[in-house]
């Protein structure tokens, strides 16, 4: 999986965007850019990973949770839901990779409660 960027670096650029002077804003503008694409994630998975995996177990039904994968080799429902994310139409080529990613990780039993957890966080967030 991608490593997200350092938040304390992407909150000072964000904040930077409120400047008056046009050139800082620009500049920072293009140095969240460049560290966001740097990590291997695009926005909606930078985004998504914020999320707080309770709030979104929450809101979606799992036959477990994160914390209780099986050793019988059951995943939680996290197959369901990456499935269901495959088949929403509006997804990038990006996501898609990742997702499928994620179902080979599963298959080889390389795959985390915190994986897990943001699958479902990722699912319920793009749903809404």
């Amino acid at each position: 999986m991608s490593e997200s960027p350092d938040r304390g670096e992407v909150i000072g650029l964000l904040e930077q965007l409120g400047s008056d002077q046009e050139a800082e804003v620009l500049e920072a503008a293009r140095e969240l850019h460049a560290l966001v694409m740097a990590s291997g994630l695009d926005w909606d998975e930078l985004l998504a990973d914020d999320i707080d995996a309770e709030t979104a177990a929450d809101s979606v039904t799992v036959t477990a949770s994160a914390d209780d994968e099986r050793a019988d080799g059951q995943d939680g429902g996290t197959l369901a839901l990456i499935d269901k994310l495959l088949a929403g139409p509006d997804r990038s080529k990006a996501l898609r990779e990742e997702l499928e990613e994620y179902k080979a990780d599963i298959a080889t039993g390389d795959f985390e409660a915190r994986d897990h957890a943001y699958v479902r966080a990722l699912y319920a967030r793009l749903t809404k």
